[in-house]
């Protein structure tokens, strides 16, 4: 799901090449990488769409999409009841700034903050924390999330930590970039 976006792109070839035959679901007209590729317009937002689409039962589903808590509330357990296997794209922005390297055990900062701003916020980082949650205290066990560092491809990439169209585009309003 979201087959064109900055990662989507990259991994449909990949699977596509190494033999899998991959359904590639996005809201653009795509064409087929290859015969192994079948292209479905689509919002995967959208319920009836995403039921139907569902009911053809996957081996598994990689979610590049990015949820609301209570859109993913809605909609997790619909991938899970009807996929073998479902991989959600989370963001190594949970961690926390306390063990250096990171480590997939490391604290996420949901889990150690004091800050009660930035806890109720529906910032990035705490947003996929906690969507994160949802899955980890389901029944579920055929889920895995992925945390990838930041992602560059050639339709996005970042500085710092703001996507480089919002830091070129704030300083050419003279406003301050971090």
């Amino acid at each position: 799901l979201g087959s064109t976006g900055a990662m989507g792109q990259y991994i449909v070839p990949y699977l596509a090449d190494m033999g899998y035959s991959v359904t590639a679901v996005s809201l653009d007209d795509e064409k087929p990488y290859n015969d192994n590729v079948t292209c479905v317009k689509g919002n995967a937002k959208d319920k009836v769409f995403l039921g139907g689409l569902l009911s053809q039962k996957f081996d598994g589903v990689i979610d590049f999409m990015y949820y609301t808590n209570q859109a993913f509330r809605e909609y997790y357990k619909l991938f899970l009841d009807n996929t073998k296997h479902y991989i959600f794209l989370s963001s190594c922005r949970v961690y926390a700034n306390e063990e250096v390297p990171v480590k997939e055990s490391s604290p996420r900062l949901l889990d150690v903050s004091c800050d009660p701003q930035l806890l109720s916020s529906d910032d990035y980082c705490i947003n996929k924390a906690k969507t994160e949650n949802m899955l980890l205290l389901s029944d579920y066990d055929n889920w895995t999330i992925v945390r990838p560092a930041t992602t560059f491809s050639k339709m996005r990439y970042q500085l710092v930590t703001l996507e480089a169209v919002n830091c070129v585009g704030r300083a050419q309003k003279g406003k301050k970039v971090v």
